[in-house]
This record gives structure tokens, C-alpha cells and sequence, in this order.
């Protein structure tokens, strides 16, 4: 018997029934006696928090041979917008390579990256664990980490110090065992090339560069902002030059798999009884890609903490994300050069227009007071509808005072005078 959330079914795959869910699990376990009873599949995100995928909650009922009671477990499946029976369009993350890239992550890559740091005896989890990938329909069946009583804060909250370091700690341990697979097997990450900015494709042109001129337009209108308004308007107009070239793996730095989209959303936290965060996961890799450490650490910085840990503490959090790094990759006999701390720091200057535009950008967009019953929108299109969010988003006071905060400070520290 399957069920599914009538009011739903619009937004879940054709494909998605009690066969397909009851073959991955009787693959994953190596059990062909476990039989569902039944299921129910219910989106698993809010309107806003994911623009990239569908993610679909699948909760389960099923006996085996090997319990004689039913048991219940809950599944995550995140696939492509292209597989719902009325598709999206969403041709700029094809043509990113996102979905098959993120696949071949939880395929190939991570299981290697847990082998990699349990020869230091490290075992704590980074990333969920796969039940099965389908690279004929776009799909990954994943854990649901509610299982293991692990939380997702709302996209708004800002983390405080103890979040951000328990991220940055995971963050390193990413960083340094992707460093040593590319030692181990130095074409592993050669398709992994197409980040957010990339010198292959364009494809995110339109959002980005429409961001950038919905941002300045709204800089300009501001009383006291016309001189930064100027500025902004030159990142505008080359945002994919700047990008690309913050993206580029240059062969004088230690060069990583990045996240690529670290932020408060694209992470799930474990809290003892005492209500104090004791681990964090990782989650969403669809623009991973191999580049410098230093465009995760803006990124993340950027969307994801507190006014005060962001405003404080930010040199102390580079170099505590720095220290983890070089700790890691020495505990795991690189042979490798690794950056000193100058030289890391001024990496992480050299990278810090990407600090720029997330704030522009993605941070907007986050922080946009957004109605709960807003139909989602193709935000990376050109349409109408696309351009009409844009110019919604810059409008809003959350935007405008965060905005008003921050572009002074990037104009202080130079970081608007791009050549």
C-alpha cells in the first residue's frame, strides 16, 4: 500500500513509486526480503530555500526477514527540476554540470574522503550517506538526517562563534582530504571546473549580472551612496570577469574541492540534551568545484552569520579555518606545499570581490523578507517573472540596511575599486 501528499503530487517525479523506493532500499541493505507497507512522500523544503533541485521527504513502513516488527525510516530524494511532469526551466545549471557532478561526489568522491580521514582516525560524517544514485534520472535517494535527530536552522538565522567554527573545522577536513585524492589520483577532479564562475559557460550570466543591476539601481537611489553606486555599477558590468577570475585554480596556490554553496541551509546540526551543538553536516554539493578555499570562507561569511561574529570576528575565523586546514593535511603526510599565513591571507584578499558579490547577491536573496505563499520562480531566467523578483528583492529594508552596512565597509578596504 503507498500513499502519497495529494496536494503534492504536481511537484514529485513519474517515476517515484514503492518499487523504486523498495529496490534501492533492498540494494543499499543487501536485503531482498524488505517489503514496504507503506509511504508517503512530502516535499522536504520551504518555498525559497532551494532554487537549485527538488527534494522530496519519503517516509517508510517496511518488515524483512530479519525484524518481526514494521519498521519506519525516512529518505531524502533530491533530482532535477527537469524530471517533474511539468519541467522548469533551469538550463543554466544543466549546462553547470550540477546534478552529474553532485552525483559522482556521493558516488565516487566522498566514500573515498571517509576512508582518507579514517587513516588519522577520523570518523565523524561530513556528508549524508547515499542509498542510491540514479544518473538515468538525475536522482539521489539520501538519508534523512532527521533519523539521526539532526535540525536545519531557518535561512535567516545568523550563526554565532561556536556554529561557525564547528562548520570551518568540517570545512577543513573537506578541504585537506580532497587535496590528498588529488595527490592519490591526479586526474580525479579534472571534470570539476564548472563552478558558479567558470571559463567554460556563461550560464549564470543572466542571474548574476540582473542581480548586480537591480542592486545598483537601488545603491544609487540611496541618499549618501551615489559615490559606491559608481563603483558597483564597474563590478556590474564584468561580475563574470571578476567571478571567473576569483575561480580560476591557479597553480601558486593550494587548490581544493570547494563546497561552493556553504551556507546556513546547505547545513544540518546535532545537539546534545543540553541544547549545545555537538555536529554539523554538510549537505548540497551542486557547485562544488576545484579552486581556492579562500571562495568558501566569503561565501560563508557572507550568507550565514551573525551581524556580530560577522562584523568581530572574521580575521579571527580565516585563521582558525587556516589552522584546521594545515593541521589536517600535515596529520595526513602531505608532502605538498601548504601556504603560510601570509600567504593565505593574501589569498584570501586577492579572492575577496566573490566577498562582494555574495553580499550583492546570494545574501539579498536570503535575506529578502520573502511572502511564505510566494510561488517559486525561475530566479536564474530572464523573463518577466525573473526580473520582477530582482527588483523585489532590492527593494526590501532587510536588503537595503544590510546593504548600507557592508558596502561601506568593502569601499574602506578597497575591495570596490576592481580594476
Amino acid at each position: 500500500m503507498s500513499s502519497t501528499n495529494p496536494k503534492s503530487c504536481n511537484t514529485f517525479p513519474l517515476w517515484l513509486n514503492q518499487d523504486y523506493i523498495e529496490d534501492a532500499i533492498r540494494f543499499k541493505f543487501e536485503d531482498n526480503s524488505i517489503t514496504i507497507l507503506k509511504y508517503e512522500a512530502v516535499p522536504a523544503t520551504s518555498k525559497g530555500d532551494n532554487y537549485a533541485s527538488v527534494m522530496i521527504r519519503i517516509g517508510v513502513e517496511y518488515v524483512s526477514n530479519t525484524c518481526n516488527e514494521p519498521r519506519k525510516a525516512s529518505y531524502i530524494l533530491k533530482t532535477s527540476f527537469q524530471q517533474l511532469p511539468n519541467p522548469l526551466p533551469n538550463d543554466a545549471l544543466v549546462s553547470c554540470g550540477v546534478y552529474r557532478r553532485e552525483m559522482l561526489m556521493y558516488e565516487a568522491i566522498f566514500p573515498q574522503f571517509k576512508d582518507i580521514l579514517l587513516t588519522i582516525g577520523y570518523s565523524e560524517d561530513l556528508v549524508a550517506d547515499a542509498i542510491k544514485i540514479d544518473h538515468l534520472r538525475e536522482g539521489m535517494l539520501l538519508e534523512d538526517l532527521k533519523d539521526r535527530h539532526y535540525v536545519m536552522l531557518q535561512r535567516k538565522t545568523g550563526l554565532n562563534l561556536e556554529h561557525a567554527k564547528l562548520i570551518l573545522r568540517k570545512l577543513a577536513k573537506f578541504h585537506a582530504a580532497s587535496v590528498i585524492l588529488n595527490e592519490m589520483e591526479p586526474s580525479v577532479f579534472s571534470e570539476f571546473d564548472r563552478g558558479a564562475f567558470n571559463k567554460h559557460t556563461n550560464s549564470l550570466a543572466q542571474f548574476y549580472i540582473g542581480c548586480m543591476e537591480e542592486c545598483t539601481r537601488a545603491v544609487c537611489s540611496w541618499k549618501g551612496f551615489g559615490a559606491i553606486g559608481a563603483k558597483l555599477s564597474k563590478i556590474r558590468d564584468k561580475v563574470m570577469e571578476y567571478g571567473t577570475g576569483a575561480f580560476e585554480a591557479k597553480d601558486d596556490r593550494l587548490n581544493v574541492l570547494i563546497h561552493g554553496d556553504l551556507w546556513t541551509n546547505n547545513v544540518m546540526f546535532k545537539y546534545d540534551s543540553g541544547g549545545e551543538v555537538i555536529d554539523a553536516i554538510l549537505l548540497d554539493f551542486q557547485f562544488s568545484c576545484w579552486a581556492s578555499s579562500t571562495l568558501d570562507l566569503h561565501y560563508f561569511f557572507h550568507t550565514s552569520l551573525t551581524e556580530d561574529v560577522r562584523d568581530n570576528h572574521l580575521d579571527d575565523l580565516v585563521q582558525y579555518f587556516y589552522a584546521n586546514l594545515v593541521d589536517t593535511l600535515r596529520e595526513l603526510d602531505y608532502v605538498g606545499s601548504t601556504p603560510s599565513p601570509q600567504k593565505f591571507w593574501a589569498e584570501y584578499i586577492e579572492t575577496s570581490v566573490y566577498a562582494v558579490i555574495t553580499a550583492c547577491v546570494e545574501q539579498s536573496i536570503i535575506l529578502f523578507d520573502r511572502p511564505v505563499d510566494d510561488d517559486d520562480c525561475n530566479i536564474f531566467g530572464n523573463d518577466e517573472e525573473a526580473k520582477n523578483f530582482r527588483k523585489i528583492v532590492y527593494s526590501d529594508a532587510n536588503v537595503e540596511r544590510n546593504l548600507k552596512k557592508l558596502l561601506p565597509i568593502f569601499d574602506q578596504q578597497g575591495l570596490l575599486d576592481v580594476k
